[in-house]
């Protein structure tokens, strides 16, 4: 009996991991769309705010110099 609790935590624990992992996915590819669409068609602040909420995403949070600079020049193609 316990050991078929036990295997039912741990196939519910690697579903539910699995699933949350599908979802982060998920959101880093819209998050990455959106950059993408804001620099080319959007406005400069725009693409800005997209890119540092795509990179924040990528950091667990953490802007680093280097997403700064990529960012920046980015924007700096941008028609």
């Amino acid at each position: 009996m316990e050991t078929i609790l036990c295997m039912g935590l741990v196939i519910g624990s690697l579903w539910l991991s699995i699933h949350l992992a599908g979802k982060r996915q998920k959101r880093g590819k819209a998050l990455y769309k959106a950059y993408q669409t804001a620099i080319a068609t959007g406005t400069k602040a725009q693409a800005m705010s997209c890119g540092q909420a795509f990179y924040k995403f990528s950091r667990n949070g953490n802007l680093t110099l280097n997403d700064e600079l990529s960012i920046k020049k980015d924007i700096s193609s941008m028609p």
